[in-house]
């Protein structure tokens, strides 16, 4: 049985602050906690050797052979209807500055739900780059 100056002196080595209101439930779940642990030392381990590692490796060295990490990215782009040239296509975040002929307030690119066209395509709405962006980086050959 553990008394309230051992389970003080565990929350003490533990750095635990513990009030002394919860040092009788405290008490039992130690109690509790060393039950276990008798219970187990109760099993009969004669004869079986001790675990040093969960896989038998003998001591082997894992294969020096580099092996390549599948891209995910093919099959990922394949499940969306929202993908152009191997990327996902999102939704614009940052808005573009208003033309100066607009009406004080308006933004030349903003749309309403009124203005879309239900047979356009779904993606359209979403930012596209030009191929002769300056902006845009070079396509780069994964393999290479």
């Amino acid at each position: 049985m553990v008394d309230p100056e051992e389970v003080r002196r565990v929350a003490h080595l533990a750095r635990l602050g513990l009030a002394p209101e919860d040092e009788p439930a405290m008490v039992s779940h130690l109690d509790s906690i060393l039950a276990h642990f008798e219970v187990l030392q109760a099993v009969d381990t004669e004869g079986v050797e001790p675990l040093t590692h969960p896989l038998a490796t003998h001591g082997q060295p894992a294969r020096d052979e580099p092996v390549a990490f599948p891209d995910p990215r093919e099959s990922l782009v394949e499940l969306t209807e929202h993908a152009r040239e191997g990327f996902f296509v999102v939704p614009r975040v940052l808005e573009d500055a208003p033309d100066d002929d607009a009406p004080a307030g308006e933004d030349a690119h903003t749309t309403t739900p009124d203005d879309a066209d239900e047979d356009a395509d779904p993606a359209a709405e979403f930012d596209t780059v030009a191929d002769d962006d300056p902006a845009r980086e070079p396509d780069v050959d994964p393999s290479s």
